[in-house]
This record gives C-alpha cells, sequence and structure tokens, in this order.
C-alpha cells in the first residue's frame, strides 16, 4: 500500500509568506542599502517601496544602487536554483520553499523592470529617464526585461 505525504496547510501557507517577504527584503536591504553603504552612504529607513538616502551621493553612484535592487533578487534566486539543484535537500518542505523562493525572486523583479519603464516609474525608469533618445531607451529595457521574464518562467516550468 502507497503512503502518500500528508500536507501541513499552514507551514505551506507559511514558506510562501516568507518567501514573498524575502524578497522584499532581498530588493531593498541586501540590493539597495547594501550597496548604498558600498558607494558612502547608507539608508535613512528601510520601507518596502521607497528608501531615502542618508546623504547626497554623486549620479553615477545612485546609478549604481538603483538597479543593485533587482540584481539582488536575481543572485537570491540564482543561490536558491542552485541549492534545490544540488538534489542533496531532501526534505520537501526546504525543497518548496527553495522552489517559491527562486519563483518570486525571479518572478517580481522580471516584470518590474519591462513595465517600469513603459508606465514611467520605478528603478529601471530612474535609470534611463534623463538619458536623450527616450523612446529607444525605454524600449530596449521593456525588452529586455521581458526577456528575462521570459526566460524566468521556461526555467520554472522546466522544474
Amino acid at each position: 500500500m502507497e503512503r502518500k505525504a500528508s500536507v501541513d496547510r499552514l507551514t505551506v501557507i507559511a514558506i510562501a509568506i516568507i518567501a514573498y517577504a524575502m524578497s522584499n527584503v532581498s530588493h531593498e536591504l541586501l540590493g539597495h542599502c547594501t550597496m548604498a553603504v558600498l558607494v558612502g552612504t547608507r539608508c535613512k529607513v528601510l520601507s518596502s517601496t521607497y528608501i531615502p538616502l542618508a546623504s547626497e551621493i554623486s549620479t553615477w553612484k545612485y546609478n549604481i544602487v538603483v538597479p543593485a535592487g533587482c540584481a539582488a533578487n536575481f543572485i537570491v534566486a540564482l543561490v536558491c536554483l542552485a541549492l534545490l539543484r544540488t538534489k542533496q535537500i531532501a526534505q520537501p518542505s526546504m525543497r518548496y520553499f527553495l522552489w517559491l523562493t527562486v519563483c518570486v525572486h525571479l518572478l517580481i523583479p522580471s516584470p518590474y523592470i519591462a513595465v517600469a519603464p513603459i508606465i514611467k516609474f520605478g528603478d529601471s525608469y530612474i535609470l534611463i529617464h534623463e538619458l536623450p533618445g527616450q523612446w529607444f531607451w525605454r524600449s530596449a529595457v521593456a525588452l529586455t526585461g521581458a526577456i528575462i521574464w521570459w526566460f524566468s518562467c521556461l526555467d520554472l516550468v522546466s522544474h
């Protein structure tokens, strides 16, 4: 007789909440705030949407801080994907957590990159809003985000 594993719904819900919250913390704290410290300032407060810097920094330094949020999401996703692919983690709840963390960390920043230049809001728009040739830059960044989004979905479907 085959025994089916029982699923604890509260555990599944808790894992989902932690994976989603971790995405925001990765973006804001690990990404923007860590990079702010590396370029010589710090974050005044931690927020889920906008983090003011403690001091003015040069434009080129600011342009490093801005994309660091999405970069942090992608790095966390890649680390979790690498852990998931090692097959050394056998516990189903941990595998689910890693898989869901990969999903959230790929599928939140990639459409954010794709849509931000179109609606004139967000990190990728901030990077290009003062460049000449707005039609080109907004299209290029939106297309790049859409391509990342597409490949993220392909990778997730293959697991």
